[in-house]
């Protein structure tokens, strides 16, 4: 019990740790490496993707929806000259916000005036969906409101990322390959300095013709770096998205190098599915998708497509009388009475009974609290005028305040989707059961708290008004658009050999299955499925290959016996390495192995199975000894902490006694 005592105050101390420290930006920086933006660039991409409408004005209500996530892409439907969402970062330091478009943004908490932006890039962040780059100075837990205006454009795309996940160890790189060596390194969040490669992947930085990325000559010499010449009989992969296949590579006499046996496929016609029908590196992203004049938008929404709508532009214009119905993804007849809802201009309101945009009568004007904010050239940083200062938290309009489609209003400032206004006390305990009984950490009741939340839910006590699309995609990962635009899992996991089917923990209280939250294993699952893929060995390399760069997946092929990984930790805390397969993996420190939980299954994606997870130092150096495995498993590396309250769906008390 004193062990169990002592390991969760320490893991509360390594959490506030955590969440107090800071990263930040050299006064040297120009502009910020290719790890952020090619991060935030392939998230834009392959998802997970999010749809939220932000309401009106500068001022956040009830009704304003947050973009807290992060690691994805977030659609947001603006409502007016001026529309707002909310934000709360889990850590304190710079935070770097991409755009798809230069919309006037600015970054405010509570009365005070705009932030100032640390750094500003357009057009250098070499992501044709992200063009836009602005860093912002931020504290743990703090609401903050990004205002977006004035503009007239109906959406924006936003990816939010922490600074200090994107250090990258830069590596002096003498022959100009494009391949840094371990020789001199400078750790930073920016581009790297002149003579400087974004890796320490070179394994000869005196000959241009050795690199990770070279051809091997079949001459008896590593050229590619990956510890085993000329690559014979290794497994190796040709094409793209649903084109993409395995073979083996040969090195046959008279050929000009190694060659793979595998030939791509071919691809078919793109579809709205969240896949690469076509093999050219994007998903859905075809012209006429979706047909249907009823579900005419292409909807992502996690890792999963569908044609739907999700905001009421995707159904027409202000005119069009057209509106989405976000129960269904469906577009029907109508229009929204909420000012800025329906597209309708600055300073009118669509007139649900006649279908069309009118004058507003003094209901969430232009400079009220619920209307567009009185900002003079606004934009990244801008301060408001006097007089338009946004405030926090102030009060709705009776336009916006408690509105639902049936114009109710329900118990602890929950949004309807229906006139259900009965059972909002009852909601409201439910949901507080559930928080309680989850900061407990106890299993048996953790049950029984997931059914007073299902209860809650059911009762009215939804939370924040979602858009949601309908039908399901044609992918197997997590959290796919349902019939009703409710979200399903798969159980993608296989049993460890010997282990139970639903990836127990020995040795863990009964009953309790620890399973990873759903926005970290979507994460995860999207770079499993899409990449950016890194092919290593090990057992065959002189030293252990490094899989320490974040966000990518390692595709593992392990050669003879006792292979070994390298990874060095970039933040302190627990980590979870996650296989496709139910490998046995074990972390050493200096040779000595250190304490994990066992494996257990990941729930909710088909690419990935099993994850142990370790806690380790940042800065330290670690082996990754593959025990039991196939010839070949992907491998990703994730710091669970980045996700916040959102890094475990059901923790367990083993987790803790370490």
């Amino acid at each position: 019990m004193l062990r169990r005592v002592v390991a969760v105050y320490a893991a509360t101390f390594i959490a506030v740790l955590s969440a107090t420290a800071t990263a930040a930006v050299p006064g040297d920086c120009a502009e910020l490496g290719v790890a952020v933006t090619e991060h935030s660039c392939f998230h834009s991409e392959f998802g997970p993707f999010e749809t939220v409408l932000s309401t009106a004005g500068s001022t956040a209500s009830a009704d304003t929806p947050n973009i807290d996530p992060v690691h994805t892409e977030h659609r947001i439907g603006l409502t007016g000259e001026y529309s707002v969402v909310t934000y709360t970062p889990k850590r304190s330091g710079a935070w770097a916000v991409l755009l798809s478009k230069d919309v006037p943004i600015q970054v405010l908490a509570g009365k005070a005036q705009a932030l100032p932006s640390l750094l500003d890039q357009e057009g250098t962040t070499g992501c044709d969906a992200l063009p836009l780059l602005h860093v912002f100075e931020l504290t743990a837990k703090q609401q903050y409101r990004f205002v977006f205006g004035p503009t007239p454009d109906p959406t924006v795309v936003a990816v939010v990322e922490y600074i200090d996940d994107f250090l990258t160890h830069n590596g002096r790189d003498d022959d100009g390959d494009g391949f840094g060596s371990k020789a001199e390194v400078v750790v930073t969040p920016c581009k790297p300095p002149a003579g400087f490669a974004p890796n320490t992947r070179d394994c000869d930085d005196t000959d241009p013709a050795i690199n990770p990325n070279a051809k091997e000559a079949c001459d008896g010499v590593d050229q590619n770096c990956n510890g085993v010449r000329d690559d014979v009989g290794l497994i190796c992969r040709a094409g793209a998205g649903a084109c993409r296949v395995e073979g083996t590579t040969a090195c046959d006499a008279g050929s000009d190098g190694a060659t793979c046996s595998a030939a791509p496929l071919t691809g078919t016609d793109e579809t709205c599915n969240g896949l690469d029908d076509d093999c050219n590196g994007k998903i859905d992203d075809a012209e006429g998708l979706c047909p249907d004049p009823d579900r005419p938008t292409c909807v992502r929404r996690a890792m999963a497509a569908a044609c739907g709508c999700s905001l009421d532009l995707d159904c027409g214009d202000a005119d069009s009388g057209r509106i989405c119905d976000t129960n269904t993804g469906v577009c029907k007849q109508g229009c929204s009475p909420v000012p800025g809802r329906h597209g309708c201009p600055l300073g009118e309101v669509c007139n649900e009974k006649a279908a069309r945009c009118e004058p507003m009568s003094g209901v969430g004007g232009a400079n009220d609290a619920g209307g567009s904010a009185s900002v003079a050239g606004a934009g990244a940083g801008a301060a408001p005028s006097p007089g338009g200062a946004p405030s926090e938290g102030g009060e709705p309009t009776t336009t916006d305040r408690g509105r639902n489609d049936a114009g109710a209003e329900g118990g602890c400032g929950c949004r309807l989707t229906r006139s259900r206004s009965s059972g909002g006390a009852a909601a409201c305990f439910g949901v507080a059961l559930a928080i309680a009984y989850f900061r407990r950490r106890r299993a048996a009741t953790a049950y029984l708290a997931l059914g007073a939340l299902a209860a809650s839910s059911l009762t009215g006590c939804a939370g924040k008004y979602l858009e949601s699309p309908d039908g399901r995609g044609g992918s197997e990962n997590t959290s796919e658009p349902g019939p009703s635009g409710a979200a399903s899992t798969s159980n993608g996991g296989a049993p460890t050999p010997g282990g139970s089917s639903n990836g127990g923990v020995a040795g863990a209280e009964p009953g309790c299955v620890p399973a990873l939250g759903e926005k970290l294993v979507a994460h995860a699952c999207s770079h499993t499925k899409n990449g950016p893929f890194v092919p290593v060995t090990a057992g065959g390399a002189a030293e252990p290959a490094d899989v320490s760069d974040l966000h990518r997946t390692f595709e593992v092929q392990v050669v003879g016996a006792g292979g070994r990984l390298r990874y060095r930790a970039q933040r302190s805390g627990d980590h979870a390495f996650m296989t496709n397969v139910p490998a046995v993996l074990e972390v050493l420190r200096a040779a000595r192995p250190l304490l994990g939980s066992p494996s257990f299954a990941i729930e909710g994606c088909g690419h990935l199975a099993r994850a142990t997870v370790v806690e380790l130092e940042r800065g330290e150096e670690y082996d990754v000894a593959i025990l039991e495995s196939p010839p070949e498993l992907d491998l990703f590396v994730e710091h669970v902490g980045t996700f916040g309250n959102d890094a475990w769906k059901q923790p367990c008390d083993a987790e803790l006694e370490r």
